[in-house]
């Protein structure tokens, strides 16, 4: 009996320090959640450079925008330039920063000058947001340092699998409204016909190239 009862008592105290022995190796909250950690960092770096630049040759106006971007950070530009009716150019240069997948700000400049003598040349700074909407759409919101306010939305819609219509409309303050309506088809992967209306220039139809990398390395 005597031996049966201290073979009882050493079997429950060898699973007692089995039990303690085996605790802290079950339980390592901290390292599972610096290694959560780690792979977030991880993720980042993978994050690659994306610069992409498009250009449309059109017959009575010439349309460009490009931007560089990386991990929610993105310089852009867009430009546009008639030489039929109207000698002018315009161009916006800005930085945007993306604080979600659908709210962005962004601050640059506003650029607009002609070659004719009677019309004004001027230049503006801005402070935006962007609103990303249902329907690949995007509504922004512009503010001027001379106090002047813009709004313009944009829509895109696919049509088939080479064609797609895009449309932008524009307005201030002063109820000047500008609005463009564009039907493009895609030739080769680089390459659009594009038609378009301007309420500024009118319709005109050319060609788009688009040029884009991103791929391959870290960084630019």
């Amino acid at each position: 009996m005597c031996g049966s009862r201290l073979l009882l008592l050493t079997a429950t105290c060898a699973t007692v320090v089995v039990l303690f022995s085996a605790g802290p190796s079950r339980a390592e909250p901290e390292k599972h959640e610096i290694h959560s950690i780690e792979s977030v960092f991880q993720d980042t770096k993978k994050e690659r450079t994306e610069a992409v630049a498009e250009i449309s040759v059109l017959n009575g106006v010439l349309l460009g925008n490009a931007y560089v971007s990386r991990a929610g950070n993105s310089l852009e530009t867009e430009y546009e330039h008639s030489y039929e009716d109207k000698d002018i150019w315009n161009a916006y240069f800005f930085y945007k920063r993306k604080l979600t997948p659908f709210l962005g700000v962004y601050a640059g400049a506003y650029i607009e000058e002609s070659e004719k003598p009677e019309e004004r040349t001027y230049e503006k700074g801005m402070l935006a947001i962007e609103l990303a909407v249902p329907m690949r759409s995007t509504a922004d919101m512009r503010v001027f340092h001379d106090g002047s306010l813009e709004l313009e939305v944009a829509s895109e819609l696919k049509l088939a699998s080479r064609a797609g219509t895009e449309g932008v409309w524009t307005t201030d303050l002063d109820g000047e409204h500008v609005y463009e309506a564009n039907l493009s088809f895609a030739l080769v992967e680089k390459l659009k016909l594009r038609g378009t209306y301007h309420s500024d220039y009118g319709w005109n139809a050319g060609v788009t190239i688009s040029l884009e990398t991103g791929g391959g390395t870290d960084g630019i």
